[in-house]
């Protein structure tokens, strides 16, 4: 009898690992992955004229997400003008 309850409690055991260690490994996070998404590109400028390029997520005209792209960036001279106008500040149409 003492036999087959160590039996179990080992298989219990080696159960509980492996289905701790099979979730913890499977990548899930909990997050929403958006690499499949539809998206654009923007540069998004501030008022020193330094543009930084972000990925753009709308869904029914409402901005979903932003994620700005690494090394995307350029401080432009005082001078400059977007020539963009207006269009410059709208993110989802």
């Amino acid at each position: 009898m003492k036999k087959i309850v160590l039996i179990c409690l080992i298989l219990i055991g080696i159960t509980a690992i492996g289905v701790l260690l099979l979730k913890t490994s499977s990548g899930i996070t909990g997050e929403v992955i958006f690499d499949d998404s539809p998206h654009y590109t923007k540069a998004i400028c501030d008022q020193s004229k330094f543009c930084q390029d972000y990925k753009i997520y709308c869904e029914d005209g409402e901005l979903v997400r932003m994620v700005a792209i690494e090394g995307a960036m350029l401080q432009h001279f005082d001078d400059w003008v977007d020539p963009r106008g207006e269009d410059a500040d709208v993110l989802c149409k």
